[in-house]
């Protein structure tokens, strides 16, 4: 049974954390319907009122008190009909949160599912609405999908997703799983993980982490959320991308002493090596680490000058030091697994970071004879016989002839060769996600429709207060007993219409208006005749005060 939460003003249904998309849609149209219904209103009594500092009076126009007179009687004269007084509506069934369905030739009370509403176009605003039932549908699976496996698994399991709070049927996905959402507070998409009994929000903490490289086969990143690294030594804000700066290099508990350049808490465990940067408190600006000697143990090249407990080191360059740091150099490189134990990569020693190109050695010798002729007749793949020279001997002691032959190496004789060794490859670009955050365009556009409904309920809300703020809105004549020369304040929140009489004997009546009390800003004086009588009137705005002199009868319209 979903929450039955309403607004302050005009009692509309209005979306709970507790309750599920599903079971809020069919609320919400109603509260569409309503508020179209409420701004159409707003708009046309808006377009009747006066302005508050206009300076005429009922009195002013011929016949138009008299006919407000009639009006009030016949206004409240009029009955007040219900739904059930038109022939082709039944409403007896009906329940908070249900509609009107037009079913044969009568309209019907009736509960539909969010994927089947639509709104009509009351106003503007609820036109870009129209596309919500289905948006809000496609999103109970969009996000049921991007929940990690885990609270998938418990939800899948469960009848319950919160205490007294049964999730219906009809909101069981096709996967068989229920999932709970809802907009926060800050505006983010969130789910309820009942094995934490906590709103998640989505991001790529159910995704792909800040930090990952993709091979990417464009120039342009997909979204804001990604950077293509292509440049040697291309940096990127720590400002900017936080996350970024702590998937790089992330902030680690270790023992600094002053005056020491030992770190004790690193080490080769983690793919350190000499020649990486390190900050850290304590620690002086440009330091590096100048050698490994245990998994948990590093000597930096310059001494601490204060004690510490953390520090960053950066394995792929920190920038400049203060601001920037620096995205590993994927241009022209291929990407080679860690070995931390430096199994398979000796060389490496079981460090992160760049490692240069190197060839296998090749070796090889040529066993030849000088006591013949041409005794290297012969030289074939990378061998290449360059010159040679006949010698022969006359005696083991004599020889005749230049007997030398130069043999080259050249691999270029059977392969492709090049200033570095490289497998085939297909040049690419690689991009880094750089930061965190929603980019499905199902939970973008659910969040933005969200938003905008919040707006329509916050706008409807303003117009029906300056509506109950407005001149002639819950206002009444009254007659009141005041005295002259004293100072009355306007309390009622709105404009009041005051209306007072003079009555003859050679004499200056005087109705003033003021800001403060004190001192009068407007005044309306009226000399009146002996025998006769003469009314003044004016509009008192909210806060304002106003007295009177020589008045003997006083009318408020307030």
């Amino acid at each position: 049974m979903a929450t039955d939460t309403r607004s302050t003003h005009k009692d509309l249904p209005v979306t709970d954390p507790a309750n599920d998309v599903n079971e809020d849609m069919a609320r919400v149209g109603v509260a569409i319907e309503a508020i179209g219904t409420l701004i159409h209103l707003v708009e046309q009594d808006l377009a009747d009122k006066a302005a508050d500092d206009h300076d005429h009076v009922i009195g002013d126009i011929q016949g138009l008190q008299a006919a407000l007179d009639a009006l009030n009687t016949a206004v409240s004269g009029l009955s007040t009909p219900g739904l059930n007084d038109l022939g082709d509506v039944d409403v007896s069934s009906a329940t908070n949160g249900m509609v009107l369905l037009y079913v044969g030739a009568a309209w019907q009370a009736a509960k539909i599912a969010a994927a089947n509403v639509t709104f009509g176009s009351e106003n503007s605003v609820a036109d870009e609405l129209t596309a919500i039932g289905s948006a809000i549908a496609a999103l109970s699976i969009t996000l049921a999908q991007k929940a990690d496996a885990s609270s998938l698994g418990a939800l899948a399991s469960k009848d319950q997703v919160g205490t007294g709070d049964v999730v219906p049927d009809e909101v069981r996905t096709e996967l068989e799983t229920q999932v709970k959402t809802r907009i926060s507070e800050d505006k983010e998409p969130e789910f309820y993980d009942p094995v934490a009994d906590a709103w998640k929000k989505f991001s790529s903490t159910t995704g792909t982490p800040v930090g990952s490289a993709v091979p990417w086969f464009s120039d342009v990143a997909p979204n804001s959320f990604w950077v293509i690294v292509k440049d040697v030594g291309q940096v990127f804000s720590r400002g900017t991308f936080p996350q970024l700066l702590d998937a790089y290099a992330p902030e680690r508990t270790v023992v600094i002493t002053n005056g020491s350049a030992v770190v004790t808490g690193i080490g080769s465990a983690n793919g350190f090596a000499a020649g990486m940067a390190v900050e850290g408190a304590g620690i002086p600006a440009g330091a590096t680490i100048l050698s490994v000697e245990a998994a948990d143990q590093v000597t930096l090249s310059t001494a601490a000058t204060a004690n510490g407990t953390t520090c960053r080191v950066f394995p792929y360059g920190n920038g400049d030091g203060l601001t920037t740091a620096n995205f590993p150099d994927f241009a022209g490189r291929y990407l080679r697994g860690w070995d931390p134990g430096a199994t398979v990569n000796a060389e490496q020693a079981g460090a992160l970071g760049t490692q240069e190109d190197a060839l296998q050695n090749i070796t090889g010798n040529l066993i030849g004879t000088s006591r013949f002729e041409n005794a290297i007749a012969q030289a074939n793949g990378v061998f290449e016989i360059t010159s040679s020279a006949t010698s022969h001997y006359t005696s083991r002691t004599a020889a005749s002839g230049n007997g030398n032959t130069t043999i080259n190496f050249d691999a270029s004789r059977v392969a492709r060769t090049s200033d570095e060794t490289r497998p085939k490859s297909l040049v690419t670009a690689w991009i880094v996600k750089v930061a965190d955050g929603v980019d499905d365009p199902a939970i973008v556009a659910a969040a933005s429709v969200l938003q905008d409904l919040a707006d329509v309920v916050s706008k409807a809300n303003a117009n029906e207060a300056a509506i109950a703020a407005s001149f002639a809105n819950g206002q009444s004549y009254s007659s009141p007993s005041l005295s002259n020369g004293v100072w009355y304040e306007n309390t009622t929140g709105k404009p009041i219409f005051v209306s007072v009489r003079a009555l003859g004997g050679d004499l200056t009546a005087d109705l003033q208006i003021s800001s403060d009390g004190s001192t009068a800003h407007t005044s309306f004086p009226n000399t009146v005749i002996s025998g006769s009588n003469s009314w003044i009137s004016a509009i008192v705005g909210p806060g304002e005060y106003y007295r009177t002199t020589n008045v003997n009868l006083w009318r408020e319209y307030s």
